[in-house]
């Protein structure tokens, strides 16, 4: 199922799940490109969000090493 999410910022950048069980979606936003005026007005411009109650849950992350030196001697 697609969702749409209505936020008070225009420049989404990124999202990402958090909190204790992942179940709380962040999302980022800019103030590039926004107007000044709009930016002092409109404080959510550039503002990060919490959303919860989607029905919906992220995965934790996925531990992992690099092995730099093998990444090392592909750049040569």
């Amino acid at each position: 199922m697609v969702r749409q999410v209505s936020l008070p910022a225009s420049n989404i950048t990124s999202v990402c799940w958090g909190g204790p069980d992942y179940s709380t979606l962040y999302v980022t936003s800019s103030q590039l490109g926004i107007p000044e005026d709009k930016v002092k007005t409109d404080k959510a411009q550039g503002g990060v969000f919490a959303i919860t109650g989607l029905g919906a849950k992220g995965s934790p992350p996925t531990n992992f090493k690099v092995d730099l030196s093998l990444l090392k001697s592909k750049i040569k």
